[in-house]
């Protein structure tokens, strides 16, 4: 909950079927958190914070950075 509050939905009736959690509203609550994450790390990568790096996003699909360690396997856990 404290995750989400704040955030403001400009159209009327999205808001309200997010509100009522029909599937309409739960598809786009789903889409408004995937944009506001994908938002999040081109807003970090582009202050300089070592996030990996977003390349594209289309269609709830986020192609991003690698991250690897210095042997250039991907961490475990």
């Amino acid at each position: 909950m404290d995750y989400t509050e704040g955030r403001k939905v400009k159209n009327t009736r999205r808001a309200r079927a997010m509100e009522k959690g029909s599937r309409y509203g739960r598809k786009a609550k789903e889409e408004a958190w995937q944009s506001t994450e994908v938002d999040a790390l081109y807003r970090l990568a582009a202050a300089g914070v070592r996030v990996p790096e977003p390349y594209d996003f289309t269609d709830g699909v986020l192609l991003m950075e690698l991250v690897t360690d210095g042997a250039g396997d991907p961490p475990l856990g």
